[in-house]
């Protein structure tokens, strides 16, 4: 969540430019710390593509931010927010929450073995005026106004679970309706 972007010209002076006025970045990744949770995102969608992006730089592991309204709290905000789904985002756009907390994981030998999952991701579907909060404990009763727009959802996915969640995207982005 970028709210401004401080810019030094070449003669040394320092702007702060705001990140309404900034459509859309891609920064390497020694510049931001959660490449990692984008790239297991990502994984499951190498195949995807969106003609807007620059595949090459998402293939050298640059991440994506774009601008778009986000829902905090009761208030709506305009902020660079890193896409985690660039790749496959035509209906639904999921985005980086940094305050989102981990299940617990396990580890053998320094590897993570199961769990260590984001708790909430930003969400938003197609025709929503901006991204809402979303929270692992609150999917299973969000899952079907979430997913309305495609029935054969609730009857692929009829336990509903978050583990499926970006499978849930991408069978959303390639529904027919």
């Amino acid at each position: 969540m970028i709210e401004y972007v401080n810019i030094e010209d070449g003669d040394g002076k320092k702007n702060k430019l705001k990140a309404e006025k900034i459509k859309l970045m891609y920064l390497p990744p020694t510049a931001f710390d959660n490449m990692a949770k984008a790239d297991a995102f990502l994984s499951d969608a190498q195949n995807w593509t969106d003609q807007k992006l620059n595949e090459d730089f998402i293939h050298q592991g640059y991440v994506y931010f774009e601008n778009t309204k986000v829902k905090i709290k009761k208030k709506e905000m305009s902020l660079l927010m890193q896409l985690l789904n660039p790749t496959f985002c035509e209906k639904v756009r999921v985005y980086n929450d940094p305050y989102a907390d981990e299940s617990t994981g396990l580890g053998v030998a320094g590897i993570n073995v199961v769990g260590g999952n984001e708790k909430s991701y930003y969400v938003q579907v197609e025709g929503s005026k901006a991204a809402f909060l979303l929270y692992k404990k609150d999917y299973k009763k969000q899952f079907t106004a979430l997913w309305q727009k495609c029935p054969e959802m609730k009857k692929k996915y009829p336990d509903m679970k978050w583990e499926d969640f970006t499978e849930n995207v991408i069978e959303y982005n390639t529904c027919a309706k």
